[in-house]
């Protein structure tokens, strides 16, 4: 449940408050450890079994050591890693491996960044002094991390999908995963049109024109550089379309005050402020 609180305190309010900070402080509880089940499965290898079943564990100190390290690098998504690498304790039962964690698709990583925070920080997430962007009031906002909707893949076949191209060809695409996000994040000068370039010689296997002849993209990378932009953009537009895992745009809450139905926009920071 999402709570609101405003802060136009009145004084009798105020009393109040001070009376309840005498009370003794409400001790938070933990969740344990346990396990997750993935919204889209590791798949290893193309005609391996899909695994669903991940352990996480509570960050230690020797964990922010290693996060802060992270922090140095201007790769967002080395950071994100090494969050995963720390928290990940078990993969279909066996010892988490940094390869396995690479090859986790966003959805699934954005899912294990939220349940690392729960057995690390709690479920709730508090926000002071937001300001509603459809009265101006100050509010305090506390939701919970089953208030961010999560979508899954219906199938592991999903992963993969076909783009229409606007001449009649197609692309054949896959979703990405940590180690193209880390690519694609690399250098820290490129603009976001070489990104994009990154993410469809990663992530498109082959074009295939109106006639039928194909071309495989990772044996001739360049081919993404000659497609149209309006084709390029739609299928970064589909990949994005087709991601699943919690959506961190999706949560809203209504204002009492107003009455109106706020956004609220969460990012990882969000989910590990001392990191």
């Amino acid at each position: 449940m999402v709570e609101t609180v405003g802060q136009g305190l009145g004084l009798d309010a105020v009393a109040d408050l001070l009376v309840e900070s005498e009370a003794p402080t409400k001790e938070i509880k933990l969740p344990a450890n346990g396990s997750v089940k993935l919204v889209c499965g590791l798949v290893r290898s193309p005609n391996a079994e899909t695994i669903y079943d991940v352990e996480v564990q509570e960050l230690t100190g020797e964990h922010e050591e290693l996060i802060a390290k992270s922090r140095r690098s201007p790769n967002i998504a080395r950071f994100v890693s090494t969050i995963l690498e720390c928290g990940i304790s078990t993969i279909g039962g066996e010892p988490a491996q940094k390869a396995d964690i690479k090859k986790l698709l966003l959805g699934d990583r954005e899912q294990l960044l939220m349940e690392i925070r729960r057995v690390t920080y709690g479920d709730e997430l508090e926000f002071a002094g937001l300001n509603c962007p459809q009265c101006g009031e100050l509010l305090d906002v506390t939701i919970t991390l089953d208030d961010i909707p999560i979508s899954r893949l219906e199938s592991s076949e999903d992963r993969a999908f076909e783009v229409k191209l606007r001449k009649g060809g197609k692309a054949i695409v896959r979703l990405p995963n940590g180690e193209d996000q880390e690519a694609v994040l690399e250098n820290a000068e490129a603009t976001d049109a070489e990104r994009n370039t990154v993410m469809l010689e990663r992530c498109v296997s082959s074009l295939v024109d109106k006639a039928g002849n194909k071309t495989h993209v990772p044996s001739r990378p360049v081919a993404v550089r000659e497609l149209s932009v309006p084709d390029r953009h739609a299928i970064l537009d589909e990949v994005v379309k087709r991601q699943s895992g919690p959506n961190y745009n999706g949560v809203t809450f209504t204002h009492e005050s107003c009455g109106k139905e706020v956004p609220l926009f969460l990012g990882q920071g969000d989910l590990f402020p001392h990191l």
